[in-house]
């Protein structure tokens, strides 16, 4: 008989390091709404899951928690969202870039993550973001001209995070324009389950909380 598989536990009673950070009644909503959102979106993004696995996009990029783990040991991460507060304070981000970002990894402080808005805005003004976060499944043209229409070379550093359920034509462009991505998964069951039946690997440590918006996921 197969040994039953445990699930991983999202209780805030045993994830220690949210305490003091985030209250208990705010870790719930989010939770309940992040899985609410993915199981009524789970048919939709599990096609978007198959059409990437045969595309072979996790086959030739992998994972991101896989592959990052540790990565931001003593480093702060700098999240750079849409939001009127990016205006104001565009020229320190500038100024942290171009002090920090050419240091080699283990002596830099911050690690730089744009949301898909903020891509294009940020090479503009010379700031190359080390990771681009997209939680976004959807094959909106808006966002598929964020990430793959007129992208300077500049910006062929950075490596798109992303979960293995968005739109095929947005990853597979990425792909083939040269630039890395990294998966992972959404913690609703339904996908978790897809993902296992698709890719035939078990999604324990693959996934995580998104939290239901992308500053959040950052």
């Amino acid at each position: 008989m197969a040994k039953k598989k445990k699930k991983p536990n999202y209780d805030y009673d045993v994830m220690s390091a949210l305490h003091g950070i985030i209250s208990e009644d705010s870790h719930a909503f989010i939770n309940m709404a992040n899985v609410h959102t993915l199981d009524n979106l789970a048919p939709l993004w599990i096609k978007n899951m198959k059409e990437n696995h045969k595309n072979r996009m996790w086959k030739k990029h992998g994972s991101f928690i896989r592959s990052c783990t540790g990565l931001g040991v003593d480093k702060a991460i700098i999240g750079v969202g849409a939001g009127p507060s990016f205006n104001k304070n565009a020229h320190v981000l500038k100024f942290i870039h171009d002090n920090d970002a050419v240091k080699n990894w283990e002596d830099r402080d911050f690690i730089i993550f744009a949301s898909n808005h903020q891509f294009k805005p940020m090479l503009k003004m010379g700031i190359i973001p080390d990771f681009v976060y997209l939680v976004d499944a959807s094959d909106m043209p808006s966002v598929y001209k964020q990430l793959c229409v007129d992208i300077p070379k500049s910006g062929d550093g950075a490596i798109l995070i992303t979960p293995f359920h968005v739109a095929p034509r947005i990853v597979k462009d990425w792909s083939k324009q040269g630039r890395r991505i990294l998966f992972f998964l959404a913690n609703g069951q339904k996908l978790q389950d897809a993902f296992q039946k698709i890719v035939g690997k078990s999604p324990t440590n693959h996934s995580m909380i998104c939290g239901g918006n992308i500053l959040n996921t950052m």
